[in-house]
């Protein structure tokens, strides 16, 4: 493991000499083989890889991957593979969202090895969701985004202290950026005609109280539950009585039955996108959250 690893590294670092497996003493040392012997990262889900790839951006030994495959999407009823268990086995650290995103943490027991795990959110205030569960989607205000990234970089460095500086450096880096994003979102969203609005989940409630919004329906509260006629005509009569004439639905589901309640209301359906899937790229996050900034100028700005 890669703790393991590193203590072997600083002796050979202030002795110039090891006693390799095979008995055989070097009259030389290179810290070369850390090349073969990187530190293995595994991060839960498409925000949290994003995260932690700026974090770990241009620091050698380090070897990152994702464990959702990138069209998974939210990981409510996300089950680990046996291909799961054995990229876990073979990890020094598990970086992931926690706040009841990845139902699957108690698997992680089963694992034989002392991989260190790295909670996202942890320390952040969380929203209620339906069904008495809190809404893990804090990655989606800007804010709470810099709390997780601060979270992972502090772990992090406590867990690979010879590479403390990198990370920081990375880390005052991309918050730079991310608060730049902020700024934007708060500039860009101050002079809206509307604030009320309709989303297809519960993926935006953090996104919404960040940035003055209210989220006064949503179609349906988990991916794939379809609401009942009741609850659909309770819809209905909300968007015509508060007058709401946008609906946000989400790339990675159907809109059939935002289409339905469009039918109905007269409403407009716009896309927004909660970032669980996409390009596993360290760009990623800015580029969807200026597009989702762009939807709602749109949207709500007439």
């Amino acid at each position: 493991m890669f703790k393991k690893h590193l203590a072997m590294v600083l002796i050979l670092a202030l002795t110039l000499m090891a006693i390799l497996t095979a008995g055989c003493a070097p009259t030389s040392v290179s810290t070369s083989h850390l090349n073969d012997s990187d530190l293995k990262i595994i991060t839960s889900f498409l925000p949290i890889y994003i995260f932690t790839a700026n974090l770990t951006a241009g620091i050698d030994g380090i070897s990152l991957n994702n464990l959702a495959a990138p069209d998974v999407g939210c990981l409510h009823d996300y089950s680990l593979l046996p291909g799961d268990m054995v990229k876990l086995e073979e990890a020094d650290i598990f970086i992931f969202n926690g706040a009841g995103m990845e139902s699957y943490l108690n698997q992680l027991a089963e694992l034989g090895n002392d991989m260190i795990t790295i909670e996202a959110s942890q320390g952040i205030e969380l929203l209620p969701a339906a069904g008495n569960e809190n809404n893990g989607h804090v990655w989606l205000s800007v804010p709470l985004a810099i709390r997780q990234v601060r979270n992972i970089s502090a772990g992090l460095q406590q867990a690979d202290p010879a590479r403390k500086s990198q990370y920081q450096t990375n880390e005052v880096a991309y918050i730079n950026r991310l608060e730049a994003l902020d700024a934007d979102f708060r500039n860009g969203l101050a002079d809206l005609k509307h604030w009320d609005i309709i989303t297809f989940h519960e993926a935006f409630p953090y996104l919404a109280r960040e940035y003055g919004l209210t989220v006064a329906g949503v179609i349906e509260r988990e991916p794939g539950s379809e609401p009942s006629a009741s609850e659909l005509a309770e819809t209905i009569d909300l968007i015509k009585s508060k007058g709401i004439s946008a609906l946000f639905a989400e790339p990675q589901y159907s809109t059939r039955v935002a289409e339905t309640i469009a039918a109905e209301t007269g409403a407009k359906i716009y896309t927004l996108d909660p970032i669980v899937t996409g390009a596993a790229d360290a760009a990623t996050y800015e580029q969807k959250m200026r597009q989702n900034l762009a939807v709602l100028q749109e949207a709500l700005g007439g």
